[in-house]
């Protein structure tokens, strides 16, 4: 996670997966997880 603004609640996150993990749901989920957190 990256660019937090914390005056407006906003934040940028990006992922990078081999090609062996793409395609399971690994980047959804890690994502879901970081979004709950806000």
């Amino acid at each position: 996670m990256y660019c937090v603004d914390q005056e407006y609640g906003q934040a940028a996150a990006g992922y990078m997966l081999a090609t062996e993990g793409q395609g399971k749901g690994y980047a959804t989920e890690s994502l879901k997880a970081l979004t709950g957190l806000a």
